[in-house]
């Protein structure tokens, strides 16, 4: 009878571990935010995003927007990998939240209301405001209230971008319009603006950090009135995701006083990001420094693409650029860096002298770590971007590690294991380690985005 029992027990005991492990596996694969093993490779931030927001749009198959960058500067920081869902349909959105499909849906905060005790409301990201954009020979003056409005719009045609019908300033306007035509677009800011330009409509109403964005390319077209009222994008979140929803509250506070939102606020609003990433000659240009990267990375053999793919990723091809850690340039390089190749910090901030110092940086890196015969280009071209972000010391150490543990040193897929590694102590304190603990998801980051911009740019007929 005393055999049976223990029979019995070590049974019961099996049973409950297989279901441990079928549990923990079926947890590995939640969303950021949720529960998930220490062992988890890799987390997903989920988020349903409203095409007609401001603060999102597409471009050439890659999403921009303030909304979506700071989306992805809050997944860096929780070890999540963004992962966004466009949506038209708030309804689905919502359906998404609820069964725990999305962590989290944005949308316009009118749709506030549809909170209930399932949903909580994040703090917005960033404020925007609304304007009418016109040619300038429409304009009277700064200041146009509302009644002069009214007449100046009397008999013109306008276009409303869809957006705008989503907030409250909508339904103010609509009460102070009369004897006046206008039809809702889905179309984006740019092409609203070019048909503005060529006089097929009289009017266009836009957020206005777009409108200033994209106004450089129609310096006949001026903002007549701004719209008063601010709208804010909503962040709605599932009630039950608490550690999500604290995470994110407290992130935003600490991260909109740091000098990397200040960057990131001057990129979008201040230094004219569309400029960059458009053109009059959209589709056969990268950027407008393309003539520049082509001349100067044919001199030493590298493919400007891939060039372009790295200015993209550290300046958004600002060439007035300075870090928080004191980089230069649409290259982003630092001044000690410029001085070893016997470039004062004056110099640096000429584009093509940024350029050529990045080039000859990447030429020695690439040196300094002897691939061997074998290696193939794309783990070359990880590697050294690595040593470009990190740092040649960390990127050896890294090798050194792999090389110990029975991995080749020139897999990029084994380099990344052991960066992310360095952060753990018993990996830092290895004897084979100098440069020390060092944290590598955002040199991971770093190396998957520029990578997949340069196979976007090679993809284009350029």
């Amino acid at each position: 009878m005393r055999n049976l029992f223990i029979i019995t027990l070590t049974f019961v005991l099996f049973i409950s571990f297989i279901g441990l492990i079928i549990q923990h596996q079926g947890n590995s694969g939640k969303l950021a935010g949720h529960s998930t093993s220490e062992k988890q490779t890799e987390k997903i931030l989920s988020v349903a995003m409203d095409i007609n927001i401001p603060g999102y749009f597409s471009f050439n198959g890659t999403s921009f927007g303030f909304n979506r960058d700071m989306l992805e500067r809050f997944a860096e920081h929780i070890g999540a990998k963004l992962i966004i869902i466009p949506q038209n349909d708030l309804y689905s959105s919502m359906q998404m939240l609820a069964t725990h499909k999305v962590d989290l849906v944005v949308t316009m905060s009118k749709y506030t209301e549809l909170c209930n005790e399932s949903v909580n409301i994040l703090p917005p990201l960033y404020q925007q405001q609304y304007v009418i954009m016109a040619h300038k020979n429409l304009q009277r003056g700064n200041n146009i209230k509302k009644p002069i409005l009214k007449n100046l719009l009397a008999h013109k045609n306008g276009v409303v971008k869809q957006d705008f019908t989503s907030t409250r300033t909508y339904g103010y306007w609509l009460d102070s319009i009369e004897n006046n035509c206008a039809v809702i677009s889905c179309d984006n800011t740019y092409n609203l603006l070019s048909a503005l330009n060529k006089k097929q409509f009289d009017y266009l109403i836009c957020e206005r950090q777009e409108a200033e964005m994209e106004q450089t390319h129609f310096p006949d077209i001026a903002s007549i009135y701004t719209f008063k009222e601010e709208e804010a994008s909503a962040l709605f979140i599932n009630s039950l995701n608490t550690t999500l929803e604290n995470n994110f509250i407290e992130w935003l506070r600490i991260f909109q006083n740091s000098p990397e939102y200040t960057d990131l606020y001057n990129t979008y609003f201040r230094n004219n990001i569309w400029n960059n990433i458009s053109s009059k000659n959209i589709k056969e240009r990268i950027s407008a420094f393309d003539d520049l990267f082509k001349s100067e990375a044919e001199k030493t053999g590298h493919d400007w693409r891939f060039i372009s793919a790295i200015a993209y990723h550290e300046s958004r091809f600002k060439p007035d650029v300075v870090s928080r850690r004191g980089a230069l340039g649409i290259m982003q390089i630092m001044p000690s860096i410029a001085r070893s190749f016997n470039v004062s910090p004056e110099e640096i901030q000429n584009p093509r002298k940024n350029i050529e110092v990045a080039l000859l940086l990447l030429n020695k890196i690439e040196k300094s770590l002897k691939f061997s015969a074998n290696t193939s280009d794309y783990d070359k071209l990880c590697i050294i971007l690595a040593c470009y972000n990190a740092g040649i010391g960390h990127v050896m150490d890294a090798r050194k590690l792999a090389v110990k543990y029975g991995e080749n040193p020139n897999k990029w897929e084994c380099v990344a294991k052991y960066l992310q590694k360095k952060s753990e102590k018993n990996y830092y304190t290895d004897d084979i380690v100098q440069q020390g603990k060092f944290y590598g998801r955002e040199t991971l980051s770093f190396v998957s985005n520029v990578m997949g911009s340069y196979s976007q740019y090679c993809k284009k007929n350029i």
